[in-house]
């Protein structure tokens, strides 16, 4: 696992300035090494590095960028210029409790990003009801 070089610094409530998140997005998906991206938390402010992403080597360099919430506007907005294709998912701040990932969480994570099927199996029933179309 690799951190943006960034991302102990502070620029109110992000994680640097604006030129120092899209400098760590860069360099990841120019990273051999780097697989995925998962975003760490959820992405306030990631609309503002699209302005300063080089999108020809992001589609020369096409990793799965995994994340939700704010994330959505990044996800989207390198879909929009290299038809990437991205994860709604979760974030490191699901692990950090307990430094493990839930069994279910992390068999549904790697099969989506193998692009394997998968049978989930189990869980609990959130909302009760009946779905009609």
């Amino acid at each position: 696992m690799k951190l943006g070089s960034n991302n102990t610094k502070s620029n109110r409530f992000l994680a640097g300035t604006d030129e120092q998140r899209a400098e760590d997005i860069m360099k990841f998906f120019q990273d051999p090494e780097v697989d995925v991206l998962l975003a760490t938390n959820g992405g306030a402010g990631s609309i503002r590095t699209l302005t300063l992403l080089d999108y020809e080597i992001i589609r020369n360099n096409p990793k799965p960028i995994v994340g939700f919430s704010d994330t959505t506007s990044l996800q989207l907005g390198i879909y929009s210029q290299t038809n990437l294709k991205s994860l709604t998912g979760f974030t490191c701040r699901d692990i950090e409790e307990s430094d493990e990932l839930d069994s279910l969480l992390e068999d549904s994570f790697v099969n989506c990003i193998l692009n394997n099927n998968y049978d989930v199996i189990g869980g609990e029933t959130v909302n009760s009801g009946i779905v009609t179309a």
